[in-house]
């Protein structure tokens, strides 16, 4: 929102054309972001409200000057669910530049922390500060007190200025620090009825001259041209500047006195007040106040914009509060480019041009309200023909409604297997009998009898399917006879010798039992239904298996729908990191001795547990510390949650980090599934793609997003700092998706990372990356050996540490295979691998830019 300018006298009678302004996004997935401020050195605060779930989830951004973008206070009250925009939404700087303000719905003062320091160095460590760490100002007197503090000014001689959207006036601090108001607005006219009267509701504020200019933004039920833009003093003076205004939420004026008036959208009067649907999205408008009293409208088709701020350079930022999203407009032409990657490098969709044509079966004839086919659409790589090429298995599915229609016309939707030949694909389903039709979820491809040959193992909503590699092109269902055939809704399937026994034992997510609602949920789906418990199969020898969950201690029926086999702890065996749907996830220590096979639920200790509705699991080491960190997705109101690993002597330990590196909100506002860390320009650290898709699917139209991808600064110098590169490698090109399944490979064998995308009710995705610049190298294991550890150790003694997956991200099964992005080496001095069995293998001198084959 607008600092007040103690030097701005007023509007300038000089009004220079202005053309189209050049419009590039500062900052992404930011948690409700509302209001802005600028700092001295041209950063800019941002004022998130938080998820409005009752969380502690709002808090105040920064984006410096070079593009960093990172939490600088966390942990304030989400207040968006006690009304609309009533979270966090005030952030100010002092006209000194020494004292950043904030606060939240009833803080009942002014929040304060001193701008002495470098609040987002690029080496940073320490967390963000606290509600524990921040001063008070504008306390209460009396009764007298700030309630919703919505934006704020300064007095010429510096003392903050509040429009409180509650108590509808304006406040300032007494000189003992307490509140008092100076002004009290009037309620509105309603220009449809003019008996209708509504409240006036300030919102932004800026102060110009001797006056502070203040939006009413007009309340309940939003009349159309309701709103206006009104000057007032600290005499109790009221002028009208400007009215007939769809619900304007800030006003602000620019270093060269120009005055932007915001308006936050039009409604639909057919819609009631607070049921989410009567605010227009893309209706949204800044203009800019001429002096004659009218307004010159600038930019239109804004999403629910909530502040905007003119910065000192002649720019301007706009927040859009339900996109967050911080917007840079500039009129000379080129917007400051962040160091992002080359253009000659990035992603396009190559599934029809190298042969794959999978469509996902369900709702082909309307959308029916069947969760089972929203959410399945699993896939998996693997090299089924052992011939140095990954093959990909795709899960389909279909609605029960849809079953009658789809026999009608050429039978069930069934799962397809593509042949992988030097880089093209063929369809090779029916001749593999590898074409199940069921109402499939997830895959994965793992050697379960040690034949040396992958089989596919595929969750479904019951019964399971295990289908044997015959080593011949074809394949063999036998999940019943190996004991494998769970006959509920199963998510997740990841396998891993848990037991050391040399044998693949196999983690199994159950979901929901449909069949037992529950009459008084203390949520929306799926806390209406009763949670199943997952299943732990040890392999028992001879593709046989034992469902050893309950007795190895998983003993939870969490609704799950990831899993993850990594060990956490470095102690050379695979502990068990459980995603579950609207409770908290799961992390299990392994403590197996011998063939008896033991877990540890240790969530609490290690800091784990998050609630959210968790989706997918990606884990690998992105701040190069040789631990392996976790990622989980979550649903489109919450955070995906970011967990930094810090085990250290034997202890399982890790930080929440969400909020702690340049990714705010890693994603908010997008529902996400599949999520993979990849060196995707080879680089030499880990960045980060997530798949995006909303859920419960109820348009075609609106619910698609963006696949996007997160770049990892640590090879840039900036530790803990990622920047967001959806648009800039081509993703936003690829347009929208209802994405589930993403699974990362390099399917062409060329060094790079592309990536396979299932699409509910859709054509399937492949994503060839093409143009990356930085060297490579790959270890290429004879089959999938989950737990294997390799690290290669850079010419400049950087240690970079990959781990074998077999199940991770969402429903999926990724290369096994790993890849090192190296940056310029063309050799690496030293390998290390390290097999599940304890042993190790050393390597020294690799050349770069080829595979490496590590012989079993």
């Amino acid at each position: 929102m607008a600092v007040g300018c103690s030097g701005n006298d007023g509007p300038s009678e000089a009004v220079p054309e202005l053309g189209e302004p050049t419009v590039t996004v500062a900052a992404d997935g930011l948690v409700n972001p509302l209001g802005l401020a600028e700092l001295p050195d041209g950063g800019i605060l941002v004022a998130e409200e938080g998820t409005g779930e009752r969380d502690d989830s709002a808090g105040v951004s920064l984006i410096t000057p070079d593009g960093r973008v990172g939490r600088v206070v966390s942990g304030l009250p989400s207040g968006r669910d006690a009304g609309d925009l009533s979270g966090a939404p005030l952030v100010g700087v002092s006209p000194d530049g020494s004292t950043a303000y904030v606060t939240h719905f009833n803080a009942g003062a002014l929040l304060t922390f001193p701008l002495d320091k470098e609040l987002l160095p690029a080496t940073k460590t320490e967390p963000p500060l606290g509600p524990d760490d921040l001063g008070r100002t504008m306390v209460p007197l009396n009764e007298v007190t700030i309630r919703n503090g919505f934006d704020i000014a300064f007095a010429a001689d510096g003392r903050p200025i509040v429009a409180d959207a509650t108590e509808n006036g304006v406040a300032t601090v007494n000189p003992d620090g307490t509140t008092r108001f100076f002004h009290r607005f009037g309620p509105l006219t309603d220009p449809s009825q003019e008996s209708q009267k509504i409240d006036p509701v300030p919102t932004g504020i800026a102060r110009i001259g001797t006056e502070y200019y203040v939006a009413l933004t007009g309340g309940c039920p939003y009349p159309a041209g309701s709103g206006r833009v009104v000057a007032i003093d600290e005499e109790r003076s009221e002028r009208v500047v400007v009215d007939g205004l769809n619900m304007p939420i800030d006003v602000a004026i620019g270093p060269d006195g120009t005055i932007w008036i915001l308006e936050f959208a039009e409604i639909d009067e057919e819609e009631s007040c607070f049921s989410g649907e009567e605010y227009q999205p893309g209706t949204g408008r800044l203009s800019r106040l001429l002096p004659d009293g009218s307004l010159d409208e600038i930019l239109t088709g804004l999403d629910f914009p909530g502040a905007v701020l003119p910065a000192s350079d002649g720019a301007l930022y706009v927040s859009e509060i339900f996109s967050g999203r911080i917007l840079h407009l500039s009129w000379d032409g080129a917007a400051d480019a962040p160091d992002d990657p080359q253009s000659a490098w990035g992603f396009t969709d190559v599934a029809a041009a190298v042969g794959i044509s999978f469509e996902h079966g369900s709702f082909q004839t309307d959308l029916w309200p069947d969760p089972v086919a929203m959410m399945g659409a699993g896939l998996c790589w693997l090299d089924y023909d052992n011939d140095g090429w990954l093959d990909l298995y795709f899960v389909n599915s279909h609605a029960t409604r849809e079953a009658g229609w789809w026999l009608r016309n050429g039978g069930t939707p069934t799962n397809r297997l593509f042949r992988n030949d030097n880089g093209a694909f063929k369809d090779v389903a029916v001749a593999s009998r590898t074409d199940l039709a069921l109402r499939g979820n997830g895959c994965v491809g793992a050697d379960f009898d040690g034949d040396g040959w992958t089989d596919i193992y595929v969750t479904a909503d019951g019964p399971n399917a295990l289908l044997h590699n015959n080593q011949d092109g074809t394949f063999t269902e036998v999940a019943a006879a190996a004991g494998v055939a769970a006959p509920e809704w199963n998510s997740a399937a990841v396998a891993g010798d848990v037991n050391g026994d040399g044998l693949l034992d196999l983690f199994v997510g159950a979901y929901i039992d449909l069949e037992r609602k529950i009459d008084k949920p203390s949520g929306a789906f799926p806390q209406d239904y009763l949670g199943i418990p997952d299943r732990l199969y040890v392999n028992t020898g001879n593709l046989r298996f034992q469902d050893q969950a309950l007795t190895a201690g998983l003993d939870g029926a969490d609704r799950a729908l990831g899993g993850l086999f990594t060990d956490v702890d470095g102690d050379g065996d695979l502990d068990l990191y459980i995603a579950n749907d609207g409770q908290p996830n799961r992390l299990y220590r392994n403590d197996s001795a011998g063939p008896r096979v033991s877990f540890t639920d240790v969530t609490d200790a290690a800091g784990v547990g998050d609630s959210g509705s968790g989706m997918g699991i990606a884990g690998g080491d992105y701040d190069q510390d040789g631990r392996f960190d976790l990622l989980v997705t979550n649903w489109e109101a919450e955070l995906n949650a970011l967990y930094r690993n810090q085990s250290d002597d034997g202890s399982i330990d890790f930080r929440y980090s969400t909020n702690r590196i340049g990714m705010v909100g890693l994603g908010n506002n997008k529902t996400a599934w599949g999520a993979s860390w990849g060196d995707f320009d080879n680089d030499t650290d880990l960045d980060l793609l997530v798949a995006h898709g909303r859920v419960p699917i109820t348009d075609l139209d609106t619910d698609p997003e963006l696949i996007r991808l997160y770049g990892n600064r640590l090879a840039e110098g900036d530790p803990g700092g990622f920047r967001d590169w959806t648009e800039t490698v081509g993703l936003a090109d690829i347009g929208a998706l209802i994405a589930r399944g993403s699974a990362v490979a390099d399917y062409d064998n060329d060094g790079d990372l592309d990536v396979a995308v299932n699409v509910i009710g859709g054509s399937a995705v492949l994503l060839e990356n093409a143009g990356a610049t930085g060297n490579w190298l790959r270890l290429d294991l004879p089959h999938p050996e989950p737990g294997t550890v390799a690290t290669v150790t850079l010419p400049d003694g950087r240690a970079l540490v990959r781990e074998v997956h077999a199940g991770s991200s969402y429903l999926a099964g990724e290369d096994y295979r790993m890849h090192f992005g190296v940056g310029a080496a063309i050799a690496v001095p030293e390998v290390t691998v390290r097999r599940p069995d304890g042993t190790t293998i050393t390597l020294r001198n690799l050349t770069t830019n080829r595979a490496h084959p590590i012989s079993s």
